[in-house]
């Protein structure tokens, strides 16, 4: 619930953008049209996205976690829901996927790494389902820093789903070295 109101509350700053900038992408989906494009294919699918770059952690909890918190990230369509206007997806870029690793991890544990990372991760694993089914490719990666958008090719989303399999595996080995280091030290 705390990832969905992050990635809300960090989209409310694309209002702000959108007053002062006039050459941003928005999206024109609103009301009755945000409901009628979410079908049970999208949600499961960015769940799905979400639960595999998990998996490295071998942890139930997390691969759920990374399931909810990928679906999570939709949040933001709640306000366009409304008619608000705002910088579209703002939740998927980079600085949140940053600003959410600490946030979780100050709110639920600081020494948690795979809370962080897979906070991270179903950032990457959205985007990457969000490529797959061709639901918009083009992504602000820098927001709010910069509204401009990066468009991925279709077949990109298999290059940013490994990529995220591949940050949170580098997690996992490094916190298992360090337990093993702590194991042979004591």
């Amino acid at each position: 619930m705390a990832y969905g109101l992050l990635s809300l509350s960090f989209s409310v700053i694309g209002i702000s953008l959108d007053f002062f900038s006039d050459d941003v992408q928005k999206d024109s989906k609103i009301g009755l049209q945000i409901l009628q494009s979410a079908s049970i294919e999208h949600v499961l699918g960015h769940i799905g996205f979400g639960m595999i770059v998990a998996l490295p952690t071998l942890a139930y909890r997390y691969i759920i976690a990374s399931g909810g918190f990928a679906i999570l990230l939709d949040a933001d369509h709640l306000i366009q829901f409304f008619g608000i206007e705002n910088v579209a997806r703002m939740g998927h870029s980079f600085v949140f996927a940053i600003l959410i690793i600490i946030v979780m991890m100050m709110l639920f544990g600081k020494k948690d790494y795979f809370l962080g990372v897979i906070s991270f991760a179903a950032v990457i694993s959205h985007i990457s389902f969000d490529i797959l089914i061709g639901n918009g490719s083009a992504f602000p990666l820098f927001a709010p820093f910069s509204t401009s958008f990066l468009t991925f090719q279709q077949s990109d989303w298999v290059i940013v789903l490994i990529s995220g399999l591949l940050i949170v595996l580098s997690i996992k080995i490094i916190v298992s070295r360090k337990i093993h280091f702590e194991k042979l030290n004591k």
